[in-house]
């Protein structure tokens, strides 16, 4: 959640900053289509043309924090069988791995595909390791019994909530 609460509010300007790099100056460069306004209803005029497009892009940030979600409910069933076969450490630390990764391209990326790949590329990341994560704390009960694994999940569920936000 804490992701979320960063994220979130200013991915909207973010977007709008990237898709009109030159709004701050358009005042004083002539106002390009405002016409002979003054430099304060230029300002006033771009700032509502600013709102209406920033409430507009709802959907589109939307879609981008949803691609996560989807893409790792896609993984999640190919991730269970690989990790039964292979084991926990490989797919838990390739997740942890990938989620980096995809964590950098996020932070430095400037246009909306390329946060949009990496949001997507969080949700197989995130697949790799919860599932990982899971399956080997549900291996635990078998050695340690029923409670084992109530304590597993108790201890890491708010960790796993959040780095799954």
């Amino acid at each position: 959640m804490l992701s979320f609460s960063f994220t979130v509010p200013i991915i909207p300007e973010f977007l709008y900053d990237i898709r009109h790099p030159f709004s701050a100056t358009a005042v004083r460069g002539g106002g390009g289509n405002l016409g002979n306004l003054t430099a304060a209803a230029a300002a006033a005029k771009l700032a509502k043309l600013k709102h209406q497009e920033l409430l507009n892009e709802n959907v589109e940030v939307g879609v981008m924090f949803a691609a996560k979600a989807f893409v790792q409910l896609v993984t999640n069933p190919f991730i269970g069988p690989l990790t039964n076969r292979i084991g926990y450490s490989v797919p838990m630390f390739a997740g942890f791995v990938i989620m980096f990764l995809s964590t950098v391209v996020f932070a430095f990326g400037r246009s909306y595909s390329v946060l949009f790949v990496a949001r997507a590329l969080q949700g197989i990341g995130s697949s790799c390791s919860s599932v990982a994560g899971k399956n080997s704390s549900s291996q635990r009960q078998n050695f340690l019994g029923a409670g084992a694994e109530t304590d597993d999940v108790a201890a890491c569920l708010p960790y796993i909530q959040e780095w799954e936000c």
